[in-house]
């Protein structure tokens, strides 16, 4: 069995605080959440994977029952134990499979996977401290190829949530696709983003304080091993590695890189990425189409009030709607993209 390694709670502070304003940096569950509900009408579902040394990675594609040929989109979730649907552990929204559904509608084929550190596609010998950022980036690789490969898919785009943004962008930089949808993706590296989750987390000033440091030192490849127990689950040894692989990437300087047509949602009401990560990205790619969603929140979702409670209620109402305005702008990008 995997090995869970949900974030232990200092007592100090309150898991409010902790979670989800961060960007969740758990890399492995016990058990991987990939069970789906039956695919919408018209469409046939396909369990998918690829092997690889020591196991597999594993997905689900939806495609058009007959028809012409279309497009399809690879989906990449965000950090953390994030599965396909959109949901962890502890955090239940089904974004997006409500994005692939919303897809679907439209006769648009998806692919969403579990990332390795899922027990779902969990490799053998993976652990948290042996994950590195560009393994998520290959994998995608292999996921747009796989898509590229199928019968009845004319062309392949990229959709990727959070951290998936940046893991979209540097795969559609190797390997090419037809267009690349950015998520409520950051535009500046991880590093700098924690620093402003951290601040309005409200966290003590010593804290933050220790919070800078470690990050300063990763930020210059080094590892810090003794962090207080207040911090340990966001910068505990065994997860530095992998956040300093991480911190290597500007997401600004590698979507100026990709040649496909890009187009960046932000939500209004994202209280993990500002509206200005996306100001970010649009300035790095004028040529990119953006859409500001005034009431969407980070999971795609449109809080009940303006209350960072009422925000993070979303993360786990899994029957919550899509944010209105999300769906056709991926639609349309799709669509009209050549």
């Amino acid at each position: 069995m995997t090995r869970s390694c949900a974030f232990p709670t200092a007592p100090a502070i309150a898991p409010s605080l902790i979670a989800p304003t961060l960007i969740a940096l758990v890399l492995t569950v016990v058990a991987g959440t990939g069970a789906l509900a039956a695919p919408p009408k018209g469409f046939v579902e396909t369990a998918v994977e690829i092997n690889m040394p020591g196991g597999s990675l594993k997905g689900t594609l939806w495609q058009v029952k007959g028809g012409k040929p279309g497009p399809g989109v690879v989906i990449i979730a965000g950090s953390g134990a994030t599965d396909r649907n959109g949901n962890q552990a502890r955090v239940k929204t089904n974004n997006l499979r409500m994005l692939a559904a919303a897809l679907a509608a439209r006769g648009i084929a998806s692919l969403r996977f579990d990332k390795r550190t899922l027990a779902t596609s969990r490799l053998a010998k993976t652990n948290e401290r042996t994950i590195r950022f560009d393994q998520f980036v290959s994998d995608a690789g292999r996921w747009i190829k796989l898509l590229k490969r199928q019968k009845g898919i004319s062309r392949v785009f990229v959709a990727g949530h959070s951290q998936g943004a940046l893991v979209g962008t540097l795969a559609a930089i190797k390997e090419p696709v037809a267009g690349l949808i950015v998520l409520a993706g950051p535009g500046e590296s991880i590093g700098t983003v924690l620093r402003w989750q951290l601040k309005r987390a409200r966290l003590p000033k010593t804290l933050l304080d220790e919070a800078d440091a470690v990050i300063s030192q990763m930020e210059k490849g080094r590892e810090v091993p003794t962090v207080s127990r207040f911090l340990y689950s966001l910068f505990r040894p065994s997860v530095q590695p992998f956040l300093i692989s991480w911190m290597k990437h500007d997401p600004a300087k590698a979507l100026a890189r990709v040649k496909a047509p890009v187009l960046i949602v932000q939500g209004g009401q994202d209280l993990q990425v500002p509206t200005r990560q996306a100001l970010i990205l649009k300035k790095a790619r004028p040529d990119a189409r953006l859409v500001l969603i005034k009431d969407m929140n980070h999971v795609f979702k449109v809080p009940a009030g303006p209350s960072r409670a009422e925000n993070i209620q979303t993360y786990t109402n899994p029957t919550l709607p899509l944010a209105p305005g999300l769906a056709s702008a991926v639609v349309d990008f799709v669509l009209k993209t050549k």
